[in-house]
């Protein structure tokens, strides 16, 4: 579902004077949730619109897409079907999740021969790998799904979007690298994450932002922790 021209009102300021772009453009988008190494997003996908990164209230990002039915009816929320199912195989050291292997099929679909034996060979040489099947979106759906919400929210079906592969990470996310990085060895306190501690630089920059800001931050990390399951809500 995408919101129609009643529900703009509620909208970033930023977004709103998209409606005034010359006709015909191309805007860019990207996302930390859709890299070009992972090209694929499951759970939601934090959309970043560059032609508003720098004029948008709030900079973690634009618009979020979410499955149909989300229960958080955001006005800034773009609800679409994912399009993939998508089987990771993921290691995890201490609460950190990385992905090892992506394997996506069509919705409903079963894993190709290759793919099939890439992933078992790759589970049974290694019986502490987790494994995981969840909903996902491609760029393209992504893209599909900001087009049409341009065209039904803002009334401007000639602008079009591109994902930008080369993209990111985005401000908010390179800046809790580096706190990450500077306060690895400085003070830390209990997040209310099983085994998750904060920074003493990150829990500072926390307090400072905004609360729906510092709620997002929260979020990413509990889905660091958690892996691939805790985003399939």
């Amino acid at each position: 579902m995408t919101r129609n021209a009643d529900d703009a009102a509620g909208l970033d300021p930023a977004l709103l004077r998209l409606a005034d772009v010359p006709a015909g453009r191309v805007l860019t988008w990207y996302s930390d949730d859709v890299t070009a190494s992972e090209p694929y997003g499951y759970g939601w996908i934090d959309v970043h619109i560059e032609k508003v990164e720098r004029g948008i209230r709030s900079p973690a990002w634009a618009l979020t897409v979410v499955p149909p039915g989300d229960p958080d009816d955001c006005v800034h929320n773009v609800e679409t079907e994912p399009d993939v199912d998508l089987h990771v195989v993921f290691e995890q050291e201490g609460c950190t999740r990385r992905h090892v292997l992506q394997c996506p099929v069509p919705r409903g679909g079963n894993l190709d021969t290759d793919d099939g034996d890439r992933l078992r060979a790759r589970l049974a040489a290694d019986p502490a790998l987790g494994y995981s099947v969840v909903p996902a979106w491609t760029e393209s759906a992504v893209t599909s799904a900001l087009n049409s919400w341009i065209a039904e929210t803002l009334g401007r079906p000639d602008l079009r979007f591109s994902w930008n592969s080369a993209a990111g990470p985005s401000p908010m996310r390179r800046r809790v690298e580096q706190q990450v990085v500077d306060a690895r060895n400085g003070p830390t306190y209990d997040s209310g994450i099983p085994g998750v501690r904060i920074a003493d630089g990150v829990m500072d920059t926390l307090l400072a932002i905004p609360a729906e800001d510092a709620a997002a931050v929260m979020e990413a990390i509990r889905d660091v922790a958690n892996g691939p399951d805790s985003k399939a809500r």
